[in-house]
C-alpha cells in the first residue's frame, strides 16, 4: 500500500492498487469521502463510501465510485477526463437484507 499526500488537509492517506501490470494496468484507488448521502433513481442512500480511482498511465482520467452498505456500487462518476455516469436504477434486496437504506 502506498500513500498520497492530501494537500487540503495536510495528512497522508493510504492508496491501494486495484490491479497492476506494468505499462498496461496500474489502477489506483483511495477512500475519498465517508458518510455521504446520495439521491438516485433507486432511492435515497446514506452512509456511502466514495472511492476515487485513477491510473497513472491516463493521468487526466479520474472516477469516483459510490459504495452503499448492503448494496455495493450504486454510482460511478467520471470526475475528470470526460463525461460518464453509471447509476443504480433498481434494487430488490434478498430476504433478510436491511431495506432501511432506501428512504424516501
Amino acid at each position: 500500500m502506498a500513500h498520497q499526500r492530501d494537500t487540503r488537509s495536510r495528512i497522508w492517506r493510504p492508496v491501494d492498487r486495484q490491479e497492476f501490470y506494468e505499462g498496461e494496468a496500474e489502477d489506483l484507488a483511495e477512500v475519498y469521502q465517508l458518510g455521504v448521502s446520495q439521491r438516485l433513481s433507486a432511492g435515497s442512500l446514506d452512509d456511502i463510501v466514495v472511492v476515487r480511482e485513477w491510473n497513472p498511465l491516463e493521468p487526466d482520467v479520474v472516477e469516483d465510485k459510490y459504495h452503499a452498505p448492503g448494496v455495493g456500487v450504486v454510482l460511478e462518476l467520471k470526475t475528470q477526463g470526460g463525461d460518464g455516469r453509471v447509476e443504480l436504477t433498481e434494487f430488490a434486496p434478498a430476504l433478510g437484507w436491511r431495506v432501511a437504506a432506501f428512504a424516501g
